[in-house]
């Protein structure tokens, strides 16, 4: 497998640490982009509304990894909008202005389908959108962003309904709870290996542009959850971890409590 140089923006954080870890394992260059140092192997302090900053960081890569955001419905205009609008569309552009950069993958969220039912069945890219909060709303709109601008611009570009990767103690509570919060578990492990796969799945494979579901395997004895053939096929990701395997490893340790 050819070496790739990828640029993850909130490197620092509990997802972006566990992806820019796994990366490295399998021999890539990482760049991180947060707000605070990262263990990548490169790091580089910056916020996403300095386009020079986030310029220089991509640099040279050829697939920029987009994590950083507020991770859940907060205030619209002072929170939502300058990180989960402005600093999307700021990476998107620096990607698509960049001589090297081929590839975006955006994280969205599985959010975008909490109006669906759910608790009742396995929810397929076929069943549609439903957000219920202006979180799950502008991550749906990153989706779309991801389209246009491979339409446009030829970038190739994977969007990724990303499961629950538990950052508190009150989230592994909540877990414990419900079990059927438990089918869209999403370990730190796991995120590693599928944004890895989205990395080093080839455009062929990928059609130039997709959406898809990323989560841990779910318990055996469910129906329900997220349809991950879509992720197999096209990247060929495979979890390997089933609820608690993974859970709050990073909880009371020096990981922060955000992505």
């Amino acid at each position: 497998m050819p070496e790739h140089r990828v640029l993850v923006t909130g490197s620092a954080g509990v997802m972006g640490r566990y992806v820019c870890r796994q990366l490295m394992a399998n021999g890539h260059f990482v760049r991180g982009f947060d707000l605070r140092p990262s263990d990548a192997s490169e790091s580089i302090v910056g916020n996403l509304m300095d386009t020079a900053a986030l310029t220089g960081a991509a640099r040279d890569v050829d697939c920029i990894i987009h994590l950083a955001a507020i991770p859940d419905d907060d205030d619209f205009a002072k929170l939502l909008v300058p990180n989960n609008v402005i600093g999307l569309y700021n990476t998107c552009e620096v990607g698509r202005q960049s001589e090297t950069v081929t590839r975006l993958v955006l994280a969205s969220s599985g959010q975008v389908i909490l109006g669906l039912p759910w608790r009742q069945q396995l929810i397929c890219l076929e069943d549609g959108d439903y957000p219920e909060n202006h979180y799950a709303l502008l991550k749906l709109y990153s989706e779309h962003m991801g389209r246009m601008y491979h339409r446009l611009h030829g970038l190739s570009v994977v969007a990724v309904r990303l499961g629950w990767l538990p950052r508190t103690a009150e989230h592994l509570e909540e877990l414990e709870n419900d079990p059927l919060f438990r089918t869209h578990y999403l370990s730190g492990a796991d995120a590693g290996r599928f944004f890895t796969c989205s990395v080093e799945s080839p455009s062929t494979k990928i059609g130039g542009f997709a959406v898809v579901f990323a989560t841990s395997k779910p318990p055996a004895s469910t129906t329900i959850g997220f349809d991950l053939e879509p992720a197999k096929h096209l990247l060929g990701y495979e979890p390997q971890d089933t609820y608690p395997a993974g859970a709050g490893e990073h909880i009371n340790s020096r990981f922060p409590d955000r992505i």
